[in-house]
């Protein structure tokens, strides 16, 4: 699996060599912090273009929309309903994670990935 960014020379409104070149990203504390704020602003955008459109159904790395600060794709995972993120003003990637358990119980993800979605780096956040 992967995302648009590794099968074609310009996708996320960044090219192949800006990815090259980016700088590791931002870890700890406050890097984690911005991220996650990120995601769950991808989320809000994703959700509410949810309503017009069906992302149940996306392909694995597809891409679901793509807005001036985040892109989103599709991303399969065998228990979660996930959603990757390419962030391009801070140019990272993100993932979240939702899972509906048992009793009305509900978990939510968020990590730090690489283009592929496969890397999970757990965030700390506030």
């Amino acid at each position: 699996m992967s995302c648009c960014c590794s099968r074609v020379a310009s996708c996320c409104g960044v090219n192949r060599r800006t990815l090259r070149r980016r700088k590791p990203p931002t870890s700890g504390w406050s890097g984690d912090t911005r991220l996650y704020r990120n995601i769950k602003a991808g989320i809000r955008e994703y959700q509410f273009r949810e309503r017009e459109q069906d992302f149940s159904r996306a392909k694995d790395g597809e891409l679901l929309f793509e807005t001036a600060h985040p892109s989103a794709f599709g991303v399969d995972h065998f228990a979660e309903s996930r959603v990757g993120f390419f962030f391009k003003d801070t140019e990272e990637f993100g993932l979240y994670g939702f899972f509906a358990g048992n009793d009305d119980d509900v978990y939510h993800s968020y990590y730090r990935t690489d283009r592929t979605f496969q890397k999970e780096e757990v965030l700390l956040h506030e």
